[in-house]
């Protein structure tokens, strides 16, 4: 049986996840991951996605060439560049599915890819004058059940180059504009802040250029209530390997 066929999986997470793997680069990547779960089993299969991403290079790179010969697509290198991302998103939703399909997070929660319009965002905007300051959400967790359990975001990259310190900024200014100190500050900016609902905020990269143990970084990674390395290895806190993420959401959803 297929894991998008077990019971505990979420309705909504289905539907995402039979999108997903239509998409034409996806088979080479939920084949290897299944790969990884027959290999490692669950959680720790999801830990092995840099790998994955590798591994599925050559195949994606087959498929990108079909496309463009077929007049499907004109610019390879841009489906490559859109595909980096995309893929890897795309299997960090189905690893959380996997995850969840196999009882190792609550069937209640629910997975959201490209969720910047989720109305469990509404009041996660931070407005700077007339200006609205809103989270990098590439993944979005929540509970159907609870509305007031915390909405998890994540910000899913392959590399912590430049949009990777957006996130870590709008998590700096809630915490000011929420803030019951920072009155002067709030003024000095016009910050306001209009929401109520508790946010967790999550990073996870694949680390492909090494980019994890730089002090800048390490940095960065104080502003996230989790910091996920989707690969392999011994890591200092706050970085943890994805597969902790199933514990973390059971914390979060018990």
């Amino acid at each position: 049986m297929h894991f998008a066929d077990s019971a505990n999986l979420h309705p909504s997470n289905r539907r995402e996840f039979d999108e997903i793997r239509g998409r034409y680069y996806f088979p080479p990547m939920l084949r290897l991951y299944k790969d990884a779960m027959a290999k490692h089993g669950l959680p720790d299969a999801a830990h092995h996605l840099t790998d994955i991403m590798r591994e599925a290079q050559s195949e994606v790179e087959e498929l990108i060439q079909q496309r463009k010969a077929a007049g499907r697509i004109r610019d390879a290198d841009q489906a490559r560049k859109n595909l980096a991302g995309n893929g890897f998103q795309a299997l960090a939703f189905c690893a959380l599915a996997s995850l969840q399909a196999g009882g190792l997070i609550p069937s209640h929660v629910v997975f959201t890819l490209k969720a910047k319009n989720h109305p469990r965002l509404g009041g996660s905007f931070i407005q700077v004058g007339p200006e609205t300051i809103k989270p990098d959400v590439d993944l979005l967790a929540h509970s159907d059940r609870d509305g007031d359990a915390p909405v998890c975001i994540y910000s899913l990259k392959t590399s912590l180059r430049e949009r990777a310190g957006q996130t870590h900024r709008w998590k700096l200014l809630l915490d000011i504009v929420t803030a019951d100190n920072c009155r002067s500050i709030k003024e000095k900016y016009d910050l306001q802040y209009g929401g109520d609902a508790n946010f967790r905020l999550g990073l996870v990269t694949t680390n492909f250029y090494d980019e994890i143990t730089a002090p800048q970084q390490r940095g960065l990674f104080k502003f996230f209530d989790h910091v996920y390395l989707t690969k392999p290895g011994d890591f200092q806190p706050p970085v943890s390997r994805f597969s902790a993420v199933a514990a973390d959401l059971r914390g979060v959803y018990a």
